[in-house]
């Protein structure tokens, strides 16, 4: 599904300053946060991702609001699924 939004933003994202700058404040988020952003920008819905990790919709919503930090093996799930990195970035 790609809406208006989604085509904007890929436009956006072809000027290496706009990209530069909002990968800056993106790395800032809680890791819940990016989550939630980046099923969202991948057109998934909460129950849509859990089923793709074998996880139920609430499992997913425990992490989006802060309430359960994944472990390693379900983000290297999700990376996998929302098509990302997982990185450590020095502050």
């Amino acid at each position: 599904m790609n809406s208006g939004f989604d085509k904007h933003f890929k436009k956006l994202m072809k000027n290496k300053t706009i990209e530069k700058e909002y990968s800056k404040l993106f790395l800032q988020e809680p890791i819940s946060t990016q989550i939630a952003i980046l099923r969202r920008e991948r057109g998934l819905s909460q129950k849509q991702l859990a089923k793709k990790l074998h996880m139920s919709q609430p499992a997913i919503a425990r992490i989006e609001k802060r309430n359960y930090l994944p472990n390693i093996s379900t983000l290297s799930r999700l990376s996998k699924v929302l098509h990302c990195k997982i990185a450590l970035i020095p502050q």
